[in-house]
């Protein structure tokens, strides 16, 4: 082989290195493997006044994108917040910590207007349920979303799909050396070919 066509390779093979690894580098850093967890279409919105704390316990449905299910879901209001407000998860605890609560009637908006209004807590769901207010004495008390949040790709997933990827990253570097040094050696014309 020419000497010319092995220094051109070992030029290209850096560059090769740098841009190749796409396939493990979206795997490793990229978003796009992420998927999100948010209310399901009818979230079956439930509150209930938590006994002895100023907190209220969410109970809804929640729609998996990555595991496409549907599951019942509970958090406290209150302690979760400045999770939900940065799309985070709430801590979740176990939806039948619900039994024995007191429920908070929830109404759904219309354009009517209310006649009484009750002093006791109550909510008022947003269309679709995605989002409620909380009424109390006929004050807001306060406007909440349900909880939307990315559900990432774990690093055991990633691990397990590393070596597929760097196999297509190989493949990929391969092909375009291989193709390299064929030219190279076609324009060398060192090559030779016969017909039998």
């Amino acid at each position: 082989m020419n000497v010319k066509i092995l220094f051109r390779l070992a030029l290209l093979l850096p560059l090769l290195a740098s841009a190749g690894g796409c396939a493990t580098r979206v795997l490793w850093s990229g978003d796009a493997l992420n998927k999100w967890n948010a209310p399901a279409r009818q979230p079956n919105l439930c509150l209930y006044q938590a006994r002895g704390q100023d907190d209220f316990l969410i109970v809804y449905n929640e729609l998996s994108e990555r595991r496409d299910v549907i599951r019942p879901r509970a958090y406290f209001l209150r302690r979760n917040q400045g999770r939900i407000d940065h799309n985070q998860p709430p801590e979740f605890i176990d939806p039948t910590n619900a039994i024995g609560l007191k429920a908070v009637p929830i109404f759904f908006q219309t354009n009517a207007p209310m006649i009484s209004v009750p002093p006791f807590p109550r909510a008022v769901a947003g269309a679709g349920e995605q989002s409620f207010d909380l009424i109390s004495g006929g004050q807001i008390i306060g406007s909440y979303q349900l909880p939307a949040y990315k559900e990432g790709f774990g690093n055991a997933e990633r691990l397990a799909i590393t070596p597929l990827a760097a196999a297509a990253d190989l493949t990929i570097v391969g092909g375009v050396v291989v193709y390299w040094v064929a030219v190279g050696v076609a324009r060398s014309g060192s090559a030779s070919w016969s017909i039998k």
